[in-house]
C-alpha cells in the first residue's frame, strides 16, 4: 500500500491563545461560584467550560502552539500540536505520523 503525505503548514501561536484560554477557564471557575447558590445547573455547565478553558490553556502554552496541515486520509484541514509526533484525525478518526514537515500515512 503506498504512503501517503501532506505538508505541514504555518505555525499558529499557542501562547496567546493559550493564556487567554486559562485566563477565561479560571474567570469562568471563580464566577461558577456564585451561581451555584441560585441556578446549579448554570453553575454546572460554567464550571466544565472553566475546566475545558483551563485545559487547552495549558495544553497550549506547553506545546508551544499548532500547526495548520491537511490529513493525509480524508483530505480535511485539521491543527496538529508543533511537538506531537502522531495526531488523530478529528474528522476520520485514524491515525498520521508527522516526519520532518510531512504528514504520513501509518500502513
Amino acid at each position: 500500500m503506498e504512503v501517503r503525505r501532506t505538508e505541514v503548514g504555518e505555525h499558529i501561536k499557542g501562547g496567546g491563545i493559550g493564556a487567554f484560554y486559562l485566563i477565561c477557564g479560571i474567570v469562568s471557575l471563580i464566577s461558577s461560584i456564585a451561581f451555584f447558590a441560585l441556578l446549579p445547573v448554570v453553575a454546572i455547565i460554567i464550571v466544565v467550560i472553566g475546566i475545558w478553558g483551563v485545559c487547552s490553556g495549558i495544553t497550549l502554552i506547553s506545546h508551544g502552539g499548532a500547526r495548520k496541515a491537511v490529513c493525509p486520509y480524508c483530505q480535511h484541514e485539521i491543527t496538529i500540536l508543533e511537538k506531537a509526533k502522531t495526531h488523530k484525525c478529528e474528522h476520520c478518526k485514524k491515525v498520521s505520523t508527522r516526519i520532518d514537515n510531512y504528514l504520513e500515512t501509518i500502513e
